[in-house]
């Protein structure tokens, strides 16, 4: 089962895309990955690894849940009125 929930920032598609390319800004407080696809590395203690990157359209990487279970997590950037909707599913 999927779990999807969306925002509009009010700021540019480019904006936006700095902000999700930061995750210390909004999902970790310790980030040790790069966001090129294949990267592994960590999101605080989660392993994680990148599986794509479309700059400013979308990112979508796999973290595990502190077990042997791993979770896809996609965030997708399209223009919205008022700014730019991020979709996370």
């Amino acid at each position: 089962m999927d779990v999807i929930r969306d925002i509009v920032l009010p700021v540019d598609r480019d904006t936006a895309w700095d902000v999700v390319c930061d995750p210390e800004a909004w999902l970790a407080e310790r980030a040790d990955l790069e966001l090129v696809p294949g990267a592994e590395g960590t999101l605080d203690d989660r392993r994680t690894i990148v599986e794509e990157v479309t700059p400013g359209e979308r990112l979508a990487f796999w973290w595990d849940d502190g077990g042997a279970l791993l979770t896809r997590v996609e965030l997708t950037l399209v223009d919205a009125v008022g700014g730019t909707r991020i979709t996370v599913v």
